[in-house]
């Protein structure tokens, strides 16, 4: 009988299925306050509520964060920024960062 070895490279596994939460985004038109991924969706954060339904449907889970929320933290899930290089280019360029480039981080696994 073969088994595939699993082998530990930062936060997930290599050869896990993982699962990836996206928690940008300014959340302009949810209004001022708290950050989007933290607003509360009956009494808990979303993003507990979404890291809760896709942890048992996957081996590994990251959220791509640029923000280190303390409560994302404290959903114990590690957390992982968008290329470094990809934010500069964006700073220097005036823009902002969109659901690709928090793709491209869970991709590279940073």
């Amino acid at each position: 009988m073969a088994v595939k070895a699993v082998q530990h490279f930062g936060p997930v596994r290599a050869g896990a299925l993982v699962g990836v939460v996206l928690a940008g985004g300014e959340g302009r038109r949810m209004g001022p306050g708290v950050a989007k991924p933290l607003r509360k969706l009956g009494g808990r954060p979303m993003m507990a509520h979404v890291v809760e339904r896709l942890r048992p449907q996957v081996m590994d889970l990251v959220v791509v964060a640029n923000d280190p929320l303390p409560g994302v933290r404290a959903l114990k899930v590690p957390v992982i920024a968008d290329p470094p290089d990809v934010q500069r280019a964006a700073a220097r360029e005036g823009r902002r960062l969109g659901p690709l480039a928090g793709i491209l981080a869970a991709w590279n696994g940073r």
